[in-house]
């Protein structure tokens, strides 16, 4: 990932906004942009941070490459450092909520669990809708299931 981060999430913020972001929960676990959008971190962290652009790295075409617009970086930092073949680089579990504003921040939760080495299940509940899901991804498989629960 882009600049050291377990998480890559790219917030726009360039001359189409003026260059003005409003971020509510940065060091926390959980972020909020602009009142409009959420980031909880689930698993494999305690703190997400906002990296500001100095620069842009938002590439408009591939060749020659361009990197014409900002964009401000949520994520969690990862060690530095060399890594051997088949090491894990990151291993974190997280949500981006649509139309979220800053005050439902705290409302939103939800828990990663093991499956073995090669699986993860991610539990979560809606808050608006009280509704409860199951994620759960076999990654030597390259599978992924999302499943409404339908009982506790």
């Amino acid at each position: 990932a882009e600049g050291g981060d377990k998480i890559n999430l790219k917030i726009p913020n360039d001359i189409f906004n003026g260059c003005r972001r409003t971020y509510a929960g940065t060091g926390t676990d959980r972020i909020n942009a602009d009142n409009a959008v959420s980031l909880v971190l689930l698993s494999g962290g305690k703190k997400l941070k906002v990296t500001e652009s100095k620069t842009r790295n938002i590439p408009i075409c591939r060749y020659p490459y361009f990197n014409s617009l900002k964009a401000d970086i949520l994520g969690m930092p990862i060690r530095a450092g060399s890594v051997e073949r088949g090491e894990i680089l990151a291993d974190c579990s997280y949500a981006v909520i649509a139309d979220s504003p800053a005050d439902e921040l705290k409302q939103f939760t939800g828990k990663t669990e093991l499956l073995g080495q090669d699986g993860r299940a991610i539990h979560w509940k809606d808050p608006r809708t009280e509704k409860k899901w199951n994620f759960t991804v076999a990654f030597s498989a390259l599978t992924a299931k999302l499943e409404a629960v339908e009982h506790d």
